[in-house]
């Protein structure tokens, strides 16, 4: 078989890989070719392809107020709680901004949660489930605080 490398000089692309060629009769292909034993094992998982929702996203920012801002473990216990919550409208979630209060002694961590559907525009109310369910659990932990979040009692 003569396998021939192309040159990429007149075409108009930023990848770099090689391009090879091959023309040949299929009677001309060696019929030992059907027992070739990959090198490597096939990928057994897949990254799976999440479209880009048509509905639009809403977002909804919270600065939590932490009081023992010394305490390492409470705070990755608290950020772990928050980036392991899981629901099926909230797409995204970061930290956008991060505060320590010399004065009053407490760290304030500002997160902004992204909720969107990819088969619907989202309620007012369903966006607020989510809330207060991420705030009853963040409400357990006695050394957080949410100022002036105020729970919705309309379910």
């Amino acid at each position: 078989l003569n396998f021939e490398v192309i040159p990429r000089d007149n075409l108009d692309t930023k990848i770099k890989s090689k391009i090879v060629f091959l023309e040949a009769y299929i009677n001309e292909i060696p019929i030992d070719i059907l027992s070739y034993q990959p090198k490597s094992k096939p990928p057994t998982k897949f990254i799976q392809y999440d479209p880009i929702s048509e509905f639009p996203s809403a977002t909804r920012d919270f600065s939590f107020s932490i009081l023992n801002p010394n305490n390492n473990e409470l705070i990755s216990n608290f950020l772990n709680l928050i980036f392991n919550y899981e629901n099926y409208i909230l797409r995204n979630m970061f930290i956008f901004d991060y505060f320590y209060n010399e004065k009053n002694d407490e760290l304030k961590i500002g997160i902004r949660f992204i909720f969107q559907s990819n088969k619907k525009t989202l309620s007012i109310s369903e966006i607020d489930n989510v809330i207060d369910d991420i705030m009853s659990i963040v409400d357990e932990l006695r050394y957080v605080n949410v100022p002036g979040f105020i729970k919705n009692d309309s379910n």
